[in-house]
């Protein structure tokens, strides 16, 4: 839908090795293999088929915010078993601190259509200006936004209001 996304050139990025790593030397040379001839896998292998996989993203220590930032578009990979291999502008953000660490990721395809997501202590927030993705979440029911893996208890949550990525965003020139 938004075609002027930039193709991510897996060549140029730690995706192959990232793939190695994950994945073992054959299986991910067969598969470098495809997307070097092709541009697409013939099948998302189960073990890539998560929420969302990065092919290049470049992290940088930020002194003043003493988080780990990203800088410049992110690389997508995948949505669980649709391929996108394309940058789309956005940052990560990485904090560590006594309390609990958080994530926070933000994508936005254009200002009017972003994602914003930040996981702190077992819980995903998640914020949306897709109309379709709310509906959706709202329609899950309460005891399907919580689940246990190895005895730790994890849940996501729908924002209501934009504002923790309204005070993301406006953290950063890029999205001025």
């Amino acid at each position: 839908m938004w075609p002027n996304l930039l193709p991510v050139d897996i060549s140029k990025s730690q995706y192959e090795k990232g793939l190695t790593e994950l994945l073992g030397t054959e299986q991910s040379d067969k598969l470098i293999s495809e997307l070097s001839l092709g541009g697409q896998l013939k099948k998302v292998p189960e073990e890539l088929q998560k929420f969302l996989y990065l092919a290049d993203v470049r992290m940088y220590w930020d002194v003043v915010d003493e988080t780990w930032q990203s800088t410049g578009s992110i690389g997508i990979a995948n949505m669980g078993k649709k391929q996108l291999f394309r940058y789309v502008k956005g940052k990560i953000e990485i904090e560590r601190s006594r309390s609990a660490d958080v994530f926070r990721l933000y994508i936005e395809l254009d200002p009017a259509n972003w994602y914003f997501f930040e996981y702190k202590a077992g819980i995903m927030s998640v914020s949306t200006s897709d109309q379709e993705m709310i509906k959706v979440l709202t329609e899950v029911k309460d005891d399907k936004r919580k689940f246990e893996v190895n005895n730790v208890k994890y849940q996501w949550v729908l924002l209501a209001t934009k504002k923790k990525r309204d005070d993301f965003v406006e953290r950063f020139s890029e999205f001025d």
